[in-house]
């Protein structure tokens, strides 16, 4: 049995079989966030879905039946999963603080919100590498309001930019958040 560390790799190209495949998948999905990893016909885990993949047809392909092959990308996800807290600038026409709940699984999110306790529609909650984006949309002197942040995660700590309502996207404030 061979163990090799790749640890630090910030790329990986794979074309192994699915039995390989799946006991590599924990190895890879603990590597740095960003890292890509590309494979040939054979996915990751199942439940882990490729960013993007493409088929195309080989007419000469020497392997199997079918005469196409298929390649998938991921990007690992930092772990963003957990109670992030921090608070809406004095600027926002709803400031207050907010507690927004993530779950996740891979690169997919599910995302719940509260501002000073009353619940708050999560739009767009996203990751990608370190990158955390989604939008929140509380409502503020009887209108609803679009936040958009955009935010690098390190550990439990995201800092990045807002975009309150109704200011253009050159003039975001800076933001941050804590999770615990």
């Amino acid at each position: 049995r061979v163990q090799s560390d790749f640890s630090r790799a910030t790329v990986s190209s794979a074309y192994l079989l699915p039995k390989v495949m799946q006991l590599l998948t924990p190895k890879l999905a603990s590597l740095a966030p960003g890292t890509r990893i590309v494979s040939h016909d054979y996915p990751l885990l199942a439940e882990w879905r490729p960013d993007f993949s493409i088929r195309m047809y080989v007419p000469d392909k020497p392997v199997g039946r079918d005469k196409h092959s298929t390649l998938m990308l991921w990007t690992v996800p930092a772990n963003v999963a957990g109670t992030w807290r921090f608070e809406l600038p004095r600027e926002s026409a709803a400031p207050g603080r907010v507690e927004l709940r993530i779950e996740q699984r891979y690169q997919v999110l599910k995302g719940t919100a509260r501002l000073d306790g009353q619940p708050v529609d999560v739009l767009g909650l996203r990751v990608d590498g370190d990158r955390l984006r989604f939008a929140l949309e509380p409502v503020g002197d009887g209108t609803r309001l679009h936040h958009a942040f955009d935010a690098r995660v390190r550990g439990d700590r995201a800092s990045g930019s807002v975009v309150l309502d109704g200011m253009a996207p050159a003039a975001a404030r800076p933001w941050e958040a804590s999770r615990g």
